[in-house]
């Protein structure tokens, strides 16, 4: 525990090195000092020399319990494996050690206070590696992932409950993406299946498609999900779902047939209850009439109000048996307005 506190001091000292140019510093600059420090040399030998502005403010906080104070500096060197500063008459100035191959055993979740940072493993062997992690982390893949069905390409396609029949064909269209710091990418998984792509460059996706069936009246997700070598990954998923349909609207009879309630204004729905809607007009003087399925309301507790009012008593409630324009055979309950009306109607249900 104790060695582990040291390493952390150490890590933590060189982010104050690297992190405390002044706004005077170039900014540029700063980034290469950052850059060459991370990637330069191999093993516990790093002798590239690094270069920042002369005269640039560095401010360090404190190393092994010794406070380095602030320093104008013409550069910054790196000689074996340790860092070292030079002022305008050439005055050399111990500053601190680094290594590649200093152990640095990141296995278990960080307890830094940093949000992002905290909590995280780093799952990386050195200081080096773990450094480049926190500063210059490379990115994730991207995913996408859409679904065709006849003439229609969504990410998520709805269907009305269909007659019973065999499956239904749609094609897959996935990509998989790298950004600019995203290693290459080792699988592109769709449905279960990894596909055969060529790598993209930096900053590019690869696209492909892939055939699948949906079963009939059966919610179906498929998922795609992109692994780069370094173990990152990006998943999409896309769906295909059924639903029935609430019907409102005007009809000329009070017991309407299964064409007439299909031709009424019509959406998809999931629970009994539905806010206002706009208003409905009439062909002369109609029956206004509201269906939907009965497995939503079994206990007969919904209330129709329209302009304001519960006017539940001004309908016939019915259950029947009702066929969807798709086939599906369904249980439904079938509210007909008493009267018949000219006026425009706004409802809800409650």
């Amino acid at each position: 525990m104790e060695m582990n506190k040291n390493i952390m001091k150490k890590l933590l000292s060189i982010f104050a090195i690297l992190l405390s140019f002044s706004a005077n510093a170039q900014r540029d600059s700063v980034a290469k000092v950052s850059q060459q420090l991370l990637y330069t040399g191999s093993g516990d030998s790093v002798s590239v020399p690094v270069s920042v502005p002369v005269g640039a403010t560095y401010v360090t906080r404190k190393m092994y319990g010794i406070d380095l104070g602030r320093s104008k500096l013409d550069s910054i060197t790196l000689s074996g494996d340790s860092l070292f500063s030079f002022n305008k008459s050439g005055a050399k100035k111990f500053v601190g050690i680094i290594s590649a191959d200093l152990p640095f055993l990141a296995t278990d979740p960080s307890t830094s206070p940093i949000v992002g940072l905290n909590g995280v493993i780093l799952g990386t062997t050195t200081l080096l590696e773990a450094v480049q992690e926190l500063v210059y982390p490379s990115q994730p893949p991207t995913a996408g992932l859409t679904i065709t069905y006849g003439v229609t390409t969504l990410n998520a396609i709805n269907l009305e409950m269909m007659a019973a029949g065999s499956d239904l064909p749609v094609v897959l269209n996935w990509s998989g993406g790298r950004q600019l710091k995203t290693l290459l990418i080792s699988t592109i998984n769709v449905d279960g299946v990894n596909q055969s792509f060529s790598q993209p460059s930096a900053g590019a996706a690869v696209t492909g498609t892939k055939s699948a069936t949906v079963p009939r009246n059966t919610n179906t997700e498929f998922i795609i999900t992109v692994t780069t070598t370094d173990g990152k990954s990006a998943s999409v998923r896309a769906y295909f779902s059924f639903y029935l349909n609430r019907y409102y609207g005007f009809t000329s009879s009070v017991t309407p047939s299964d064409g007439d309630i299909q031709a009424l204004t019509k959406e998809f729905t999931i629970t009994r209850t539905r806010g206002a809607t706009s208003s409905q007009s009439p062909s002369g003087s109609q029956y206004f009439t509201i269906a939907f399925p009965e497995n939503l309301d079994p206990s007969n507790v919904s209330q129709i109000w329209i302009g304001g009012l519960d006017q539940t008593a001004a309908f016939t409630r019915t259950v029947e048996s009702f066929t969807n324009a798709s086939g599906s055979v369904q249980d439904y309950i079938i509210y007909v307005s008493n009267n018949p009306t000219s006026g425009a109607i706004s409802f809800e249900i409650k």
